[in-house]
């Protein structure tokens, strides 16, 4: 795993922590790394085994493919507009 990558896993999991924490005994309660992206990245870096890709780049997708779903203050029905903007500041 390169550097990048941890950094951003990283990122991602403390993000997850805090938005279970900031939800907990909600009905939104969830830690989007520990039941959604650790998965999403399993998979991908398993089905990129042998193929020419850049797998950094698949890795880092996966990592932050909904990184809006861990702000508690967003509409989560908006996420991907939401990601878009917030990757711009990482």
């Amino acid at each position: 795993m390169s550097q990048i990558v941890e950094k951003m896993r990283q990122e991602i999991m403390d993000r997850s922590a805090r938005f279970e924490e900031h939800t907990k005994g909600t009905k939104d309660e969830y830690n989007i790394y520990k039941e959604h992206v650790q998965y999403v990245y399993k998979y991908v870096v398993m089905l990129s085994e042998g193929k020419n890709v850049d797998g950094e780049v698949l890795e880092l997708a996966a990592l932050l493919h909904d990184i809006s779903m861990t702000d508690w203050t967003l509409d989560r029905s908006r996420h991907n507009e939401f990601g878009a903007e917030d990757l711009k500041t990482l």
